[in-house]
């Protein structure tokens, strides 16, 4: 949960950086306010452990965060930094595993399972 409050954080700094730091190319701007929001929102909802796995869709958020500044041609050095720095930290907290401590559901196999995970706990709450 930790990696992914972190995540939040940074998403909120990529999407503030452009203006905080006055970056000069328009693209790398437009690729942080895209960018950033995308990040906050799976690393927000990945906070709770049943949807834990949206998490991993930073993964290729943060790679491209590396790569952007050589697609896009960005002007400044603290572009390029600042966002190859983001990239690296967004992809190695996408990668933590966070703390399971209950099932859910077992998904669609659990329809055709003879004892599924939900009946048994429901015959334990008996």
């Amino acid at each position: 949960m930790w990696a992914q409050i972190v995540n939040v954080v940074i998403g909120i700094w990529i999407m503030a950086s452009p203006g905080i730091l006055n970056y000069p190319t328009p693209a790398a701007a437009d690729n942080n306010h895209i960018v950033g929001p995308l990040i906050v929102t799976f690393a927000f909802t990945a906070i709770w452990e049943a949807t834990r796995t949206v998490g991993k869709w930073n993964i290729p958020l943060g790679l491209w965060l590396i790569i952007a500044p050589w697609i896009l041609d960005f002007e400044d050095n603290t572009e390029i930094v600042g966002e190859m720095a983001a990239g690296i930290v967004v992809t190695a907290l996408a990668m933590v595993k966070g703390k399971i401590e209950q099932r859910f559901g077992g998904g669609w196999s659990s329809l055709f399972s003879k004892h599924p995970e939900h009946k048994k706990a429901l015959e334990k709450g008996k």
